[in-house]
């Protein structure tokens, strides 16, 4: 089975129904890798949809600054391992980051949707089995204009039967008065027998991200994820954000990264 062709296809609300927030449900690039085998695999890019579709499309400017899609073509899609290494390897002069990294990503999950349709298996088994079979789900949403607007989402999830909810992203940040105010409706409008979720949205430096998690604590909150500015590598280093809340960094995964990229002597 060998790759014949990666589609890049870019779908997006009309422009008079797109809004400035920060939501990835309003575009996005979906990615179809053609084998010829008759299997297509579908993936997902949640990036900059047209510039991830550049790079996918891209023809080669030199050996290591090359669009993604012709790199494949006439490989087996079932070397993923080789697939992602050769993508890596083939951009790392204008990629290693961001949108490169994205699309590699979708590519990536497609070349796994290949692999489970060919196994005729779910891809949690061909990754080793699942530990649990059920996992409990949480409403995700952005947060209202302040508490009062985030207390009423709150109640619609829990009414649809959601135990967890989790708001994040604007306007988280903008104000301590604020901030207190949107987690505090949260908690007003989920109750106290289900549990409160808070995605920061990469909005403070470290000094403001300690005194908004103690603040926070009264609200019995479930974890405060993303609470560190993008590059703010010190600040994510273990016991720096030391609290009770739970600290996941995300998709950033700065908390993680930051004992490993932090530079040491030679």
């Amino acid at each position: 089975m060998k790759i014949t062709q990666v589609e890049a296809i870019e779908v997006r609300l009309p422009e008079s129904e797109m809004e400035h927030k920060a939501s990835a449900a309003q575009d996005a690039l979906i990615i179809k890798v053609h084998t010829d085998g008759g299997i297509v695999g579908i993936g997902e890019v949640d990036s900059v949809p047209r510039v991830a579709k550049a790079v996918v499309e891209a023809p080669m400017s030199h050996s290591v600054a090359s669009g993604l899609g012709r790199l494949i073509i006439g490989m087996n899609p079932l070397d993923i391992e080789v697939i992602n290494e050769k993508l890596y390897q083939s951009t790392f002069y204008y990629g290693r980051r961001a949108v490169v990294v994205h699309t590699i990503g979708g590519i990536d999950m497609a070349l796994w949707d290949i692999a489970g349709k060919f196994f005729k298996q779910p891809i949690y088994q061909l990754l080793g089995g699942a530990f649990h079979k059920k996992l409990r789900a949480y409403a995700s949403d952005l947060f209202g204009r302040n508490g009062k607007e985030t207390r009423e989402k709150a109640k619609k999830w829990v009414g649809q039967g959601y135990t967890a909810v989790k708001f994040g992203w604007d306007p988280m940040g903008q104000s301590e008065k604020l901030d207190l105010d949107l987690v505090e409706g949260a908690r007003l409008g989920v109750g106290d027998k289900n549990d409160v979720l808070i995605d920061a949205g990469c909005c403070w430096d470290t000094k403001t991200a300690k005194k908004r998690a103690r603040q926070f604590e009264q609200f019995h909150i479930f974890w405060l994820e993303e609470p560190l500015q993008q590059d703010n590598l010190e600040g994510a280093e273990p016991n720096i954000l030391d609290t009770v809340v739970d600290l996941p960094q995300g998709g950033r995964a700065l908390k993680v990264m930051a004992p490993i990229l932090k530079p040491s002597p030679l």
